[in-house]
């Protein structure tokens, strides 16, 4: 691909000309395998790299200097970035508006894909892969602000009762049952098995564990449904929780922290919270 000329155009009449599709490639493979911030800040340097005509930055920027601007946003999942391009020149305004229209298409693309590839498709939460991405950017940027770790009791006689069929099925309804009590500040995820986790951003330890309490009160008192079966199940989860301190200083202390209080709540008959 020629770098920064005024020769390239980005469509013809027969579509996207073949350098700048492998360049859209790109992007997309960025947004699909990192997050969103580190593929937003890769595009922008690689723009600045190959068409140096376009000032490209990860954020919002709307420099007085631009004849024409565009800002695009990046969101997958509860993550989100912003990727401003824009051009100082008028001359270029052609060129500029076909890049900005097809570079929106494909990100937009490329994050739905994302958004797929980042659920469990058993419970619909978030996946593990998804958790792991997340977690430590919301820690570093102090949005982290406690997690809980949560256990379906006694999961193994569910199983072997109904078979894991319908365990699976128990799984995809408790998934569901999550997401209807989940305020906007909180985000679950299928850790593994009958595992799950949820995060809380800028929620203070007393809401916090006044939600879980309610969240364990309301599942003792839900039937859930197993499938196509007549049979509704009613159980108990475990679930222990850790709050952001000075001396937990990873995302993975704080899971571990919350890990341990689980398997406390677990060892002392379930059904119960215990706070690291």
């Amino acid at each position: 691909m020629q770098k920064g000329d005024e020769s390239g155009f980005v469509t013809s009449a027969s579509g996207i000309y073949p350098e700048f599709q492998d360049f859209l490639r790109f992007a997309m493979r960025r947004i699909i395998n990192d997050h969103v911030e580190k593929a937003a800040a890769t595009i922008a340097d690689t723009i600045t790299e190959r068409w140096n005509f376009i000032t490209a930055s990860a954020g919002k920027n709307a420099s007085p200097d631009f004849v024409d601007h565009a800002n695009i946003t990046l969101a997958c999942g509860i993550s989100e970035a912003d990727l401003s391009i824009g051009i100082g020149d008028a001359s270029r305004s052609q060129f500029f508006k076909d890049f900005k229209d097809v570079l929106e298409q494909q990100t937009a693309l490329a994050c739905s894909i994302k958004s797929m590839l980042i659920k469990d498709p058993l419970s619909g939460l978030f996946n593990n892969a998804y958790f792991d991405e997340a977690a430590p950017v919301l820690f570093r940027d102090a949005k982290l602000s406690a997690l809980a770790f949560i256990d379906i009791d006694k999961f193994k006689t569910v199983n072997e009762k109904y078979g894991h069929r319908l365990g699976n099925s128990l799984i995809a309804s408790f998934g569901s049952f999550l997401k209807e009590h989940l305020s906007r500040n909180m985000a679950a995820f299928r850790y593994g098995g009958d595992e799950f986790a949820i995060i809380f951003s800028g929620t203070d330890r007393e809401e916090m564990t006044r939600f879980l309490n309610g969240l364990l009160h309301s599942i003792s008192k839900t039937e859930f449904p197993c499938g196509g079966s007549s049979e509704k199940v009613g159980i108990a989860i475990s679930c222990g929780c850790a709050f952001a301190s000075d001396s937990l200083r990873s995302e993975s202390a704080m899971l571990s922290a919350a890990e341990n209080a689980m398997f406390n709540a677990k060892n002392s008959g379930g059904g119960k919270l215990f706070v690291s």
